[in-house]
């Protein structure tokens, strides 16, 4: 038995994707950020995914954004130490895989996540690669502090150091589709670029607004 997560900020405004803050207005960063969440969570739909919300004295403003879901508050000093205990505790309910993606990456499918299970059968890690370094995905069967260790969040070698890690810890490797996330307006424009969104969805929009302002 799998679960999806789905890892987010709450969208307070002034403190979301402050790298876009330099081009763009805090309130329309805010309503990109809402929209990529809410786009994130219709995708997976499916799988009802629970959501990893951060920081927990905000919780009534992020239910007061998505309503009635599955909501876990991420716990922890740090990046890597919160998603490691957010896995924990669904491995302590009883859970086989858990996979956990980021909501900034316009592009995420159901598919990739599908896929992501799917290799999760002959292998101990997945991670979906993003283009700055990082991942947009994680899954497996148990993650431990030491998987880890040496890497930055959101730097250019910090799924190279995850990966390489886990190779030391014995345990299989294996990738999904490389993804664009959005943290700089340089993505916003290669992202619109790509021609990879879903024009149903609320982020479709934006981006195509903001890219203008932008331009």
């Amino acid at each position: 038995m799998g679960e999806v997560i789905v890892f987010t900020k709450v969208p307070e405004r002034g403190y979301v994707k402050t790298k876009l803050q330099k081009e763009l207005q805090s309130h329309v960063v805010e309503e990109l950020y809402t929209a990529l969440l809410k786009d994130a969570l219709e995708k997976l739909g499916d799988y009802t995914p629970y959501v990893a919300y951060y920081p927990e004295r905000k919780q009534q403003m992020l239910w007061t954004i998505l309503g009635d879901r599955n909501y876990i508050v991420q716990r922890g000093k740090g990046m890597w130490e919160r998603i490691v205990n957010v896995f924990n505790d669904f491995y302590r309910m009883g859970f086989d895989y858990v996979a956990a993606v980021n909501c900034d990456a316009p592009s995420l499918t159901k598919g990739h996540v599908e896929e992501a299970f799917a290799l999760m059968r002959d292998n101990d890690l997945v991670l979906g690669p993003a283009y700055d370094g990082g991942f947009y995905l994680i899954g497996g069967r148990g993650l431990k502090q030491g998987l880890f260790e040496g890497a930055e969040w959101k730097s250019r070698n910090a799924l190279e150091t995850i990966a390489e890690n886990a190779r030391k810890q014995g345990l299989n490797v294996a990738y999904t589709e490389r993804l664009r996330d959005i943290d700089t307006p340089e993505d916003v424009k290669a992202v619109w670029e790509s021609q990879k969104l879903d024009k149903n969805g609320k982020t479709y929009e934006i981006l195509a607004r903001i890219n203008k302002q932008i331009g």
